[in-house]
């Protein structure tokens, strides 16, 4: 194969052509980081689901214990 002006590259361009392939690698290594960090948050997300499957929200009854523990002060005032 014999080279002809028509198959160089300048220098200009050879340099041009490196930075677009350095970028477009930076921008592939960018998407699979974010994606290892979507599936490593996935994961996370998966074993507290599997702690608490039903997604139960434990009832708050500190009111009603402070409510009866009034109620037996009172009864015991009397």
């Amino acid at each position: 194969m014999v080279g002809t002006d028509v198959n160089l590259m300048s220098n200009a361009d050879r340099l041009n052509l490196i930075r677009h392939v350095v970028d477009e690698l930076r921008i592939m290594r960018g998407l699979s980081y974010s994606i290892t960090r979507r599936m490593r948050v996935a994961k996370h997300a998966g074993l507290y689901r599997t702690l608490n499957p039903l997604g139960l929200k434990y009832p708050d009854n500190s009111q009603a214990i402070i409510r009866s523990l009034l109620d037996e002060y009172k009864t015991i005032q009397k």
